[in-house]
This record gives C-alpha cells, sequence and structure tokens, in this order.
C-alpha cells in the first residue's frame, strides 16, 4: 500500500462509513455480540456505549490504535465479516499500541516541515493519520467522535474542521511513501516586522502559527488581513512571552522567532 492509498482510505473511513470509537476495537461491525464484546473487554467501554448503538447497528466500531491497523489489516468496511473485513495482525503488521507503531515508523520527526501522505502521526496516548492538505484521520471520542478527519494544528486551523496538535510524526514500514511528495505547503516566513493594517503571506503564516497555539484572530481566522483581532492575538501572546519583548502588538523579530520556537 502506498501513502496515498493509505490516506486515502483513512478518509473514505471518515466520509463514508458511521463509526464510533471504543477500545480494543479495529472496525468490528456494531453488533450486540461485538459490543458485548468490547465492553467485557474494556470497562471503560462503559461510556462509549451509547454512540455505539446511535449508530443503528449499521456502524463500525474503532479506537485510535485500533483505525491504522485496522485499515493495514484489510478492513473493508464488510458488515458481514467479525472485523469488517480485516484479519488480525496480518500483513506484517504487529497489534501494538500507539507507541508501539511509532516504534514502527522511520524519519521520526517532531516537526511538521515536511510530512507525505500517509504518514503516521503520534501524540501521548494518541494517533492518527496525516492525509493532505493541513489535514488528519483519527479515531476519538472527541469532536463528533468515531472516525473524524481533523485539521493538524502544527499546520494550521482549517474552517469547518476540529484542530489536533500532534507530537511527532514518521514513515510506517509497512507504507511505500512517495519521497518527493510532501502533501504540506511550508510556512515560508522571513522574519519581517509585521502590524495592523499589514496584510498578505506573511500576515496568513503568522495568523495560522498563532492558531496553532491557541490564540484566537477572530472570526476570519487566516484571511491576511493584520485586523484588531489579529493584533489582540498578537498582544495576548506577547504577555506571555517575554522572549518577545515589548507588548506592542507589532510582530517583530523576536516576537516571530518566539512563536516559530
Amino acid at each position: 500500500m502506498t501513502g496515498k492509498e493509505f490516506a486515502s482510505a483513512m478518509k473514505e473511513t471518515a466520509e463514508h462509513y458511521r463509526t464510533a470509537y471504543m477500545l480494543g476495537t479495529w472496525g468490528w461491525p456494531v453488533t450486540e455480540s461485538n459490543i458485548g464484546r468490547a465492553l467485557s473487554s474494556y470497562a471503560g467501554n462503559a461510556r462509549f456505549e451509547k454512540a455505539a448503538r446511535e449508530t443503528g447497528g449499521s456502524g463500525f466500531m474503532f479506537d485510535c490504535c485500533g483505525l491504522v491497523k485496522g485499515i493495514l489489516w484489510g478492513w473493508q468496511g464488510d458488515a458481514t465479516k467479525v472485523y469488517g473485513g480485516a484479519g488480525y495482525a496480518v500483513n506484517g503488521v504487529p497489534d501494538v499500541n500507539e507507541d508501539g507503531l511509532l516504534n514502527c515508523c522511520t524519519d521520526v520527526s517532531g516537526s511538521l516541515d515536511s510530512i507525505a501522505e500517509g504518514e503516521y502521526l503520534w501524540m501521548l496516548g494518541h494517533c492518527g493519520v496525516y492525509i493532505g492538505d493541513g489535514l488528519a484521520v483519527e479515531a476519538t471520542p472527541a469532536f463528533s467522535g468515531g472516525v473524524v478527519i481533523t485539521a493538524v494544528g502544527n499546520i494550521g486551523s482549517k474552517s469547518g474542521y476540529p484542530t489536533r496538535t500532534w507530537e511527532k510524526h514518521g514513515k510506517l514500514k509497512f507504507i511505500e511513501y512517495d519521497e518527493e511528495a510532501s502533501g504540506v505547503t511550508k510556512i515560508k516566513v522571513e522574519l519581517q516586522e509585521i502590524s495592523k493594517g499589514s496584510s498578505g503571506e506573511q500576515v496568513r503564516s503568522l495568523q495560522q502559527l498563532l492558531i496553532a497555539k491557541g490564540y484566537s484572530c477572530g472570526k476570519a481566522a487566516d484571511d491576511g488581513v493584520f485586523g484588531d483581532d489579529t493584533h489582540n492575538a498578537v498582544v495576548s501572546f506577547q504577555k506571555y512571552n517575554t522572549a518577545c519583548g515589548p507588548v506592542d502588538g507589532i510582530a517583530g523579530v523576536k516576537t516571530w522567532k518566539t512563536i516559530l520556537g
């Protein structure tokens, strides 16, 4: 499976299937038997039972690692098969947790300056897969629950998607990646001073970085216009990061270097 194929399978699962989050599952069809099995395996699943039942018996259950492994194990969305068409620990993919999957990766990095479609995304206790265009697919009880598409906060927020910021990414050894494909438009910053009234791609980059760190730039978000909301976001960032220098709402070199880490 190529990285693009893996990303496509993840996206299709999020967009075309009814799903629910349930610990210990990797695409199990929602049946009374499978719900009972999940509940008996993990006591914590009781809090997810209602959401699973709300799929109306036509959905599938995943946890975060189970989504990644299920696709790699051959999950096909087949409700007539016990694991939705997946095998167990097949195709050379072991049954491991999110840390174990990270250990199955090469080129592991904490920087998302360059990332290919289908790369593994990791944070403490959770995982997902990058699908390109600043988006990821993950199985989570958060947001709308189940398998969802989220914006990668390290790259920037996206209208219509909840945002998740990840700690590491890497290339799964079970996937063939196109080394020339990137899937991310890198944020290019020249460190020039910008302030209220400025506009353009540098402002957009600043807004994306602020939003990724939890500083709202208002309803306009990353529109590339340095208005009052962006000014206030810069001021808030400067107040809590003394390395920026004066709290003046101006994104000068010190503020750029601080926000870029």
